[in-house]
Parts: structure tokens; sequence; C-alpha cells
């Protein structure tokens, strides 16, 4: 009898072990799973497709409110980003008390990027500064500002359709 319950015992003992070595594979492969999905996630999101700057101009010329800005030059960029990327289209309105702008950056290598991104995070910075304690309308705009890295480009956005741009944007990309 006492044998016959040290079998059953050895027997369940063993049944445990091989359920619970079973079960912790399938955890280990379902944490090795999702990990090589975030991987590949981080990975993709970095890069982009190699989209001339004259599709992207075309493009960004049909979307909403685009109209009401003007296109300006690299000389402009230069004045109000303190930048000259070889790559570029910038949209702003010649009315001094409308925040809207678009400026989306085609650059060549990292250091050309991390300086867009710094002139980007400046030119918010400033126009927040030139509106705060008298420009609310303005100000709601520059809080809700769209900045982002998608590959080699910049996109930087202000105003009420800055979502829509930046929807299109990323369509192209």
């Amino acid at each position: 009898m006492k044998d016959s319950n040290k079998n059953m015992e050895k027997k369940n003992y063993s049944r445990i072990y091989t359920d619970r070595k079973r079960f912790l594979s399938v955890i280990q492969g379902a944490v090795t799973a999702a990990f090589l999905v975030f991987i590949i996630a981080m990975v993709s999101a970095s890069f982009s497709k190699d989209v001339p700057i004259s599709q992207i101009e075309s493009t960004m010329d049909q979307q909403p409110g685009i109209s009401e800005l003007m296109k300006k030059n690299n000389r402009d960029v230069n004045y109000f980003f303190g930048i000259s990327p070889s790559q570029c289209v910038y949209y702003k309105s010649d009315n001094i008390m409308d925040v809207r702008e678009l400026f989306i950056v085609k650059t060549s290598d990292a250091d050309e990027m991390e300086l867009a991104l710094d002139a980007a995070a400046e030119r918010l910075e400033r126009q927040t500064e030139n509106f705060t304690g008298y420009g609310t309308d303005q100000l709601e705009k520059l809080q809700h500002a769209i900045t982002i890295q998608k590959g080699d480009y910049l996109f930087y956005g202000v105003g009420d359709e800055a979502d829509e741009w930046l929807e299109a944007f990323q369509k192209l990309l």
C-alpha cells in the first residue's frame, strides 16, 4: 500500500513538473515573440521611404488650410528657423498674428536632423514667448504643435489642420 502511494505521488509530481515546464516554455515563447515584435516595430519606425521633397510639396499643396498659407523660400527658412537645409518645404501665413505654419525637412545625415529638430524646438519656443499674455488663440495652436522625426524627415506643423497634414505626410512615407 505504501509503495502504491509512493508511486502515485511520483506520478503526480512528475505530471505537475511536466505541466509547469510546458507552461514556462509557452510563457518564454510568448515573451520572446513580443520582444521580437517590439524590436521590429522600433526599427521600422525609424526608417522611411525615400520620397522626393517635390512629391511631398505637391501632396501638401492639396491639404486643407495650405492654400491660406504662403509657400516660403530658403531665405525665409533661414530667417525663421536659423538653418539652411538643402531640401525642405515651408508654408507660413503673411499675417503676423497667424501662427499656422508647416515645415518639412529631408535631411542627409544625423547632424542635419539634430539641427532641424533644435531649430523647430527653438521656433516653437520663440513663438510661444511672443504670444504669451495676449494671444490665447495662437497659444492654443502652439500648444498643439506637432514635431516628429520619421527616418530622414522632420515634420513641424502648427495649426488646426496640423493633424491632417501629418496624416498626409505619413501616408507618403
